[in-house]
């Protein structure tokens, strides 16, 4: 069965939760993080996703860039679309 491609929007370094999701996201093998926006500050956001997996272009500097991206025929065909996870959290700077 192919893995259904999940983003995630915030839970980047220091949070806890942002953590648990990664792992929960992992234990049944139906989901594989590919995107993400971990945090306001670009620079961290793209460390943090590279560090974690993720393709540094796949690291969108806010949510409205990713959210675009995610749901745009013109850059994902239908069977590739991202599931976005929204994480409201507070972000250590």
């Amino acid at each position: 069965m192919k893995r259904l491609k999940l983003g995630i929007i915030g839970g980047g370094p220091g949070s806890w939760i942002g953590h648990v999701h990664r792992i929960a996201s992992r234990f049944d093998d139906k989901y594989e993080i590919v995107a993400g926006v971990f945090s306001r500050n670009y620079k961290i956001n793209q460390s943090f996703g590279t560090s974690i997996g993720i393709k540094k272009h796949r690291c969108y500097k806010n949510y409205k860039a990713a959210s675009n991206l995610s749901f745009s025929n013109k850059v994902f065909p239908s069977c590739s679309k991202i599931l976005l996870k929204p994480m409201k959290v507070p972000t250590k700077h």
